[in-house]
């Protein structure tokens, strides 16, 4: 989730990453690309490059940028008249043409029926809620200079909207650690309209609601479901919400090693005259008919892993207009 500067949009590892001024090709093969080693540091181009370390994962950044990590939101909708993107793997140029937008986030369609997983009122006879395990999960510790932040930021095990920030941007999903080998399913029912390797080298699988169709990868309005591993859907499928479409993925070293994998779910829509993608609260767009379990159920996960880690401050419902976000404005990426 300083890189507005210019439409075209860059890919990393074939996934579009926008980057500050005339940056060279050099340039854009590094940033936000994965590093091995927190501190280590590269220079190219004049430039040097830091390993960063994020709440998802490790990134080279170049000094004194803001440049966050790429989303799947890079990708997915620019509201631009012509986007470039370039392929380091091929060094060939494509150009994608949307075909629609809408006015603001009121045009979405609450039709969520699922947060990508199977979830529940917390069970103490289980220690589960649903998928989510909450009763003996121990989230990743660090130490070092950044220990505090590092720390506080890998606490979360359901991660609201917004709550943190990525390289100075508001994350723009609700991102769920659940146990390795869950599977995921798509939240809404409609069409696959793109499943396509990320950054981290995981999938992100788009489905596009009935009342915004798919053409050439690219819907005014997606549900993502981000940070997947084998998909067994493909692109033109017709899904039903709650059909398996992937499995969490194991990209985060320090929570694979607890045994946990993530999945990151988010709504994707393209505004019109503007060139950025936008992002919406998911709870925000749950099924009328399904809302008030699943924000039930949400609240109930919050409040379990609370208690499990003896810390109350975790979550701050209050703040959260709906559960599961900080926010309800439109974010822009």
């Amino acid at each position: 989730m300083p890189r507005r500067r210019r439409i075209s949009v860059l890919a990393v590892v074939a996934i579009a990453l926008v980057v500050p001024g005339a940056a060279s090709a050099r340039f854009v093969e590094i940033e936000g690309t994965k590093c091995p080693k927190v501190g280590q540091k590269r220079v190219a181009k004049k430039s040097t490059f830091v390993c960063t370390k994020t709440a998802r994962g490790t990134f080279w950044i170049s000094s004194g940028s803001s440049v966050r990590p790429p989303s799947s939101g890079s990708t997915g909708g620019q509201s631009t008249t012509q986007s470039t993107t370039t392929t380091t793997a091929t060094t060939t140029t494509t150009t994608v043409r949307p075909t629609t937008s809408i006015a603001s986030q009121a045009e979405i369609p609450a039709i969520i029926e699922n947060f990508g997983f199977n979830l529940s009122a917390f069970s103490s006879a289980t220690g589960f809620a649903g998928d989510p395990k909450i009763r003996g999960v121990v989230p990743p510790t660090f130490g070092g200079e950044n220990a505090a932040r590092d720390n506080a930021a890998y606490r979360m095990l359901i991660d609201p909207m917004a709550l943190q920030t990525v390289l100075g941007k508001p994350s723009p999903q609700l991102s769920v650690w659940l146990p390795l080998g869950t599977k995921v399913i798509s939240t809404i029912t409609g069409t696959v309209c793109k499943v396509e390797k990320i950054y981290s080298g995981d999938y992100t699988i788009m489905v596009a609601a009935p009342q915004f169709p798919c053409v050439n990868g690219q819907s005014a309005v997606a549900f993502e479901h981000e940070h997947v591993i084998n998909p067994v859907v493909t692109v033109g499928q017709r899904v039903n919400a709650g059909d398996v479409i992937a499995t969490v993925s194991d990209y985060n070293p320090h929570w694979k090693a607890k045994g946990m994998g993530v999945v990151e779910v988010g709504i994707l829509f393209t505004k019109t005259n503007s060139t950025s993608p936008w992002h919406a609260c998911v709870s925000s767009y749950l099924d009328p008919s399904k809302k008030a379990s699943l924000v039930q159920a949400l609240e109930s996960a919050f409040a379990a892993w609370e208690a499990e880690l003896g810390d109350t401050t975790i979550y701050d419902e209050r703040a959260m207009p709906v559960a599961g976000c900080y926010t309800t404005e439109e974010l822009r990426d």
